[in-house]
């Protein structure tokens, strides 16, 4: 449980401002995959926390538009997720999910892979966790996921737990007693 909800804010904030770098990115290093990865999977991560810590309403409310690419072939145990020799890329389906499923496929992930465009820009990612990698792969774009960083990290209000003195329990509404008349 987090108690300050500040600085993972400010830190999903330089996320989604170090995604929106990348997007000008040409030249592609493993390091540079690797940092593109850790940057998604922390924030998805932040997410998470902030959501479940103090906002589970973030997670009920929003829903994400994705495009789902079927599995052409079974997977391996040990492959480099090649996306395009595992799913079938021209055979695509919208389908709009839950912010909770995006992130826990995020940090559950078995296949993550950067999509990039035409021009050789970043435009997004594929992913797909380790329980859905035989079934399809999600691809969300770069845009979209730097709203979600933004405008989670920019949530308005104080949020306070409150907990009991003597036990560390958080201290929940009583409804009053029924009374039979």
């Amino acid at each position: 449980m987090i108690f300050n909800s500040d600085p993972w804010k400010r830190e999903l904030k330089r996320i989604a401002h170090t995604l929106g770098k990348y997007q000008g990115q040409r030249r592609w290093s493993d390091a540079s995959y690797a940092r593109f990865e850790q940057s998604v999977m922390v924030g998805c991560y932040i997410v998470r926390r902030i959501a479940e810590s103090f906002q589970p309403m973030i997670v009920a409310q929003t829903s994400i538009p994705l495009l789902a690419f079927p599995a052409t072939k079974e997977s391996y145990r040990l492959w480099w997720p090649v996306v395009a020799e595992h799913f079938d890329l021209s055979k695509s389906r919208r389908v709009n999910q839950s912010l909770k499923f995006i992130y826990d496929q995020m940090i559950h992930t078995y296949v993550f892979s950067p999509w990039f465009d035409e021009n050789h820009k970043l435009a997004g990612v594929f992913f797909s966790s380790d329980r859905n990698k035989d079934e399809c792969v999600f691809r969300l774009g770069i845009d979209e996921l730097i709203q979600v960083f933004e405008n989670i990290a920019t949530i308005k209000g104080k949020f306070q737990l409150r907990f009991g003195p003597d036990r560390n329990e958080q201290i929940m509404p009583r409804s009053k007693p029924a009374t039979d008349h």
